[in-house]
């Protein structure tokens, strides 16, 4: 049975007062997966495009978004995995890639918290 990897991290996102922020996941490597979202105790799963954290002019400062991604090898040439976290409403855009190999048909977890700072 092939055996799951999990990454765990925490980034740091600047963000501005009552300023809307959006994330979009995007799996790559020809994998497959999906990510849940939990925003304030709120779960919801993330679509292909950017989703919105919090309601329209809400202050997220402060606040942490807790993203959990789950990637599965089916690509049969190779059994590298990567998910790049995109984060835009703050002074920057800000891409946070990740990645790691896994064995033959396994899974990868990618357990990141966004904390949200001013």
């Amino acid at each position: 049975m092939p055996a799951d990897i999990t990454i765990t991290d925490t980034r740091l996102y600047t963000v501005r007062p009552n300023t809307p922020v959006e994330i979009k996941v995007a799996i790559g490597d020809r994998q497959a997966g999906g990510t849940s979202l939990m925003y304030k105790g709120v779960e919801r799963t993330a679509g292909t495009g950017f989703e919105p954290i919090g309601a329209p002019g809400e202050d997220v400062r402060f606040n942490v978004l807790h993203c959990v991604t789950t990637v599965r090898d089916i690509d049969p040439d190779h059994n590298h995995t990567s998910v790049k976290y995109t984060l835009r409403g703050g002074p920057v855009e800000q891409e946070y890639p990740f990645q790691m190999e896994v064995s033959a048909d396994g899974h990868a977890r990618y357990v990141i918290d966004f904390v949200f700072v001013q």
